[in-house]
């Protein structure tokens, strides 16, 4: 089966997923801030949206998401289920403020920057979103984990993790969204001991497990544990989804491919192919799923240029 994707929610379901390569000249960023709330993706608890059949639209900053699941849902546990989903956010930017003395990133161009009213001395340098690996503004995610990159430090080399200079540990989400961990739970409270926890509504909490593991906790009992991708950007990839009653979603990730099985002995694979247009270098390719009767449903995804 090829899939297909509408580009625009009153478009039909035959526009061919689409990329856009960077126009000559074109900036592209090297890291990520926390992102201001007028360029913020996903689903954010603390804010309201305008909600249709496949799209929602962010009221604040109207942003534009849009759904598509990639075949069905997959119960694994009273509270934990698996399904994948390709996901558009109209808020393809990514920025990332500097000195422009020096043109690096600086602490006071890194930490609140329009809210701080940098505007008359920060360079903003914007560039097409590090996270599309489905056609520009396109994402199909399990979710990840960036690790912080302080950009005041003289002790690392230059741009060790680029997809995050905010300062924190951030927990990007299957839906394009971003949660920002801090050491307390609220503002002015002491550090627990306890982990790192979100102040956005989310209730998270991020535990360091090992030196190449981490854990967030959900409200709900589920627990994400993710993995060191060891690739030069900070970023931490999902390994398992586990309840407390035993039941689990493994994850085994490579350059090219994912691997995902259940406890019930399910197996999936996402295939991925080179993407020279795109930050992170690789785009979709494949999604192919165990359904019932011992058979697959396969779904191919066609990429072509932009009229």
């Amino acid at each position: 089966m090829n899939i297909r994707i509408p580009w625009l929610p009153t478009a039909a379901l035959a526009l061919i997923l689409q990329w856009q390569p960077v126009p000559a000249g074109a900036q592209t960023p090297t890291g990520l801030n926390a992102p201001e709330a007028s360029t913020e993706r996903g689903f954010k608890p603390e804010q309201a949206y305008d909600f249709g059949e496949i799209e929602n639209v962010n009221l604040f900053n109207g942003n534009l998401t849009l759904t598509v699941p990639i075949g069905g849902t997959y119960p694994v546990g009273p509270e934990l289920s698996f399904g994948l989903t390709l996901v558009y956010n109209s808020n393809i930017w990514d920025y990332e403020y500097r000195d422009p003395s020096t043109g690096q990133a600086s602490p006071a161009c890194s930490l609140g920057w329009f809210a701080m009213g940098y505007d008359s001395y920060c360079l903003t340098k914007g560039g097409p979103t590090v996270r599309s690996n489905a056609g520009l503004g396109w994402t199909l995610s399990l979710g990840e984990l960036l690790q912080p990159d302080d950009p005041g430090s003289t002790s690392q080399p230059p741009d060790p993790n680029p997809w995050n200079r905010s300062g924190n540990w951030l927990y990007l989400t299957p839906d394009g969204g971003t949660h920002t961990f801090r050491s307390s739970l609220h503002t002015g409270d002491g550090s627990t001991g306890q982990g790192l926890f979100t102040r956005d509504g989310s209730y998270l909490r991020l535990r360091e497990i090992d030196a190449t593991h981490q854990a967030v906790d959900f409200p709900s009992g589920l627990r994400h544990i993710f993995k060191a991708a060891g690739d030069g950007k900070g970023r931490w990839l999902l390994e398992r989804m586990e309840d407390p009653f035993g039941n689990y979603v493994e994850v085994t990730s490579t350059a090219s491919s994912w691997e995902i099985r259940d406890n019930h002995g399910r197996l999936h694979f996402v295939t991925f192919e080179a993407d020279p247009y795109s930050i992170s270098g690789r785009r979709v390719s494949q999604v192919d799923l165990e359904a019932t009767g011992n058979r697959r449903a396969v779904y191919d995804l066609n990429y072509h240029p932009a009229a």
